[in-house]
């Protein structure tokens, strides 16, 4: 692997870690164990004024935010697909353009 290589590697890992959060978030919400708090959730006036609106929500998004952990996961999984499928070159310099 080259030097090239690492930031897109460290990207793809961060990507596809990014994904199963968001999924993993997803499925405690839906299964009622993602406590009210500021930091992660649906997090609106509504939802924060009580621990029943804040279930009712999470329940009701959790289909659609698995989907959307899906898409840093696959983007993840692309970057890496290609850190092994493209050649190993070094980065090409493009000179500056002279006004």
């Amino acid at each position: 692997m080259s030097g090239a290589e690492i930031p897109v590697l460290v990207a793809a890992l961060a990507l596809g870690g990014c994904g199963l959060l968001v999924m993993w978030l997803s499925r405690r919400g839906r299964d009622g164990r993602l406590p009210r708090n500021q930091v992660a959730g649906v997090r609106t006036s509504l939802t924060l004024s009580s621990d029943a609106a804040w279930d009712a929500a999470h329940r009701a998004s959790a289909r659609a935010t698995a989907i959307a952990g899906w898409g840093p996961i696959t983007g993840g999984a692309a970057a890496a697909v290609l850190i092994v499928v493209s050649p190993a070159t070094e980065p090409v310099m493009i000179p500056a353009a002279v006004v």
